[in-house]
Order: structure tokens, then C-alpha cells, then sequence
């Protein structure tokens, strides 16, 4: 009996001392491993980014000019327009030799070819009387020419519309995340994050497609349908981006940054600080366990243990 008592009278003399280093050791650890408060931080950093993304690729859509063009040798092109009048069109910008092409809308130039740009800008929707002209349905295969060509108009338009719905979706899978909907802390989760931000950078690159498209916005001639309004070598237009074409691809830059960070900096307790979380909380159960059996027994103790050992499995699996 005096044995034990000798034995175990260190450990009664430093109890305070050894619960005060565990309390440090633990308080230290959480200083430097609370992925909570960093995670927090970095999505409501993540969600301001994905706002202002989401608002520019929504100002491309309402911009008025999308890309700016000016019409090289327009007077010495004037007798040729004329004489290819035969067909069915429909051609916004057939008179005006500068002009601010848009996605929905356009600017109206400077009828003078005085200037790139007139200073007093009118914006027009995209609108025909005379033709079948459609926003977000293919203009080209009509049933009089029937050549099926791809409608860049219409490819342009949809990109800039479900860009930023995608854009939305990932907001709202971040938002939604911190409560538990079962798709965080893995692998999947990452990339239920991190892949609508990809798809809307993509759909936001595919709205300069535009630029490719041709100037005849509806036409029944195929030879219409082929011309391009840059990036061409029978173009007659020189072309520049605008606002539209800065929007969108600041959009799509903020989108591209927006799943790298998404995927790589948000995330829980990984395995690793798991598994060194349950060491350091068997070691903590080891300590607690010699102090509670002095006071109360080895059956205490075990019980203590048992509870502590319990809890860290949890926790660990769960990670």
C-alpha cells in the first residue's frame, strides 16, 4: 500500500500541471489546425468573387456592343451590296460602316464614316419584321434553303445565358454546403463544387463565338449564311472587342479562378489531422484516465477511457 502511494504520488502532485499542458496543447492545435474559421472565410471570399462574376456575365448579356467593327473600302462596296439584294435577308448593319455589335442588342453607328463610334449611341434590339428572324432558334435552316449551318447567334446566346446560371448553381452548392447536404469533405464533393464553375467559364469563353458569326444575321442565300464578321479573310470589317467582350471574359477568368479555388482550398479535416487528432485524444484519455483512477478507481477509469476511445473513432471515421 505504501508502494502505491509512493508510486502514484507524482502523478496526485502534477495533476494541475499535466491539465494545464493538456489545455495548452490543445488551445495550440487549434490555433494552427481550424480548417472551420479558414473555411468560412475562404468561402464568403468565394461567394463575393462568384457575385461579381455572375453580375458581369449578366452585363454582357444586356451590353449593346459585344465587339465594335469598322467596314474597310464601304463606298467602293456600295454597287455590289445593292446588286445582291435578290434574296430574303435580314442585315441590321448593311448601312452603317461602323457599328457595336451586341448579343440581344447593337449600337448604331456613325452613317457619316467620319467617326469609329458616334458619340450619341442608340440601342437597338435585334428585331425583323419582314422575316422569321428568331433569338434563340436557328435562322438558318429554314425550309427554303435548308443547308442546316450552325446559327453562331443563337450558339452565343445561350452560352451567355446559362453561363451564369451555372455560375448561380455553384453559389448556391456553397452556401447550402456548411449545412450538410452530404456532398462535402470527399473527393465527389470537390468536384460537385468546383464543376459548374468550369462549365460556366467554358459557356462564358463560348459566347465570343459571336465574332465568328455572320453579319446577315437571316438570309435564304448559303453564301450569306458563310460570311463572317471577323477572323476572316473575305471579312470587310475590322473588328475590336467593347464592354460586352471585357465582361465576358473577366467573367470567365473569375469563373476558371473560382473552381481552382473552390477545389483545392476549401475542404474539411482530412485523414491525416484526423488520425492525429485521435492520437492526441488517446494520449489526452491516457493522462485524464490516471488522474480520474486516483480519485476514483480503476473502474472509472476504464469507463473514462472507453468513452474517450469511443468518441475518437467516431470522429475519425466520420473524417
Amino acid at each position: 500500500m505504501i508502494g502505491r502511494s509512493q508510486h502514484h504520488l507524482p502523478k496526485v502532485s502534477s495533476g494541475d500541471t499535466s491539465q494545464c499542458s493538456l489545455r495548452g496543447r490543445k488551445l495550440s492545435q487549434r490555433k494552427t489546425t481550424n480548417v472551420g474559421d479558414i473555411n468560412s472565410t475562404k468561402r464568403c471570399f468565394i461567394l463575393t468573387l462568384a457575385v461579381a462574376s455572375i453580375t458581369f456575365s449578366i452585363l454582357a448579356i444586356f451590353s449593346c456592343s459585344f465587339f465594335s467593327y469598322q467596314e474597310i473600302d464601304y463606298f467602293d462596296n456600295e454597287v455590289e451590296k445593292e446588286t445582291s439584294e435578290a434574296v430574303t435577308s435580314y442585315n441590321p448593319f448593311e448601312f452603317f460602316p461602323a457599328a457595336g455589335v451586341g448579343l440581344f442588342r447593337y449600337y448604331m453607328g456613325d452613317p457619316s464614316g467620319m467617326g469609329f463610334l458616334m458619340n450619341n449611341r442608340m440601342c437597338f434590339t435585334y428585331c425583323d419584321e419582314f422575316t422569321d428572324y428568331q433569338w434563340l432558334s436557328s435562322n438558318n435552316n429554314n425550309e427554303e434553303t435548308a443547308h442546316g449551318n450552325m446559327d453562331l447567334w443563337v450558339v452565343s446566346r445561350y452560352c451567355s445565358i446559362l453561363a451564369p446560371s451555372f455560375g448561380l448553381l455553384a453559389m448556391i452548392v456553397l452556401i447550402l454546403e456548411p449545412y450538410g447536404f452530404g456532398f462535402s469533405g470527399r473527393c465527389r464533393g470537390k468536384l460537385f463544387r468546383a464543376f459548374p464553375f468550369l462549365i460556366a467559364a467554358a459557356l462564358q469563353c463560348g459566347t465570343f463565338s459571336v465574332m465568328y458569326a455572320s453579319p446577315i444575321m437571316y438570309s435564304t442565300s448559303s453564301e450569306d449564311q458563310q460570311q463572317h464578321f471577323c477572323f476572316s479573310s473575305a471579312s470587310n470589317f475590322q473588328c475590336r472587342i467593347d464592354t460586352g467582350a471585357v465582361l465576358s471574359l473577366s467573367s470567365a477568368v473569375m469563373y476558371s479562378l473560382l473552381a481552382v479555388i473552390s477545389m483545392f482550398s476549401i475542404r474539411r479535416t482530412g485523414r491525416k489531422e484526423c488520425c492525429a487528432s485521435k492520437i492526441d485524444t488517446d494520449d489526452d484519455s491516457e493522462d485524464k484516465g490516471d488522474i480520474i483512477g486516483e480519485n476514483s478507481g480503476d473502474e472509472s477509469e476504464k469507463q473514462h477511457e472507453g468513452v474517450l476511445q469511443s468518441d475518437s473513432n467516431v470522429s475519425c471515421e466520420s473524417c
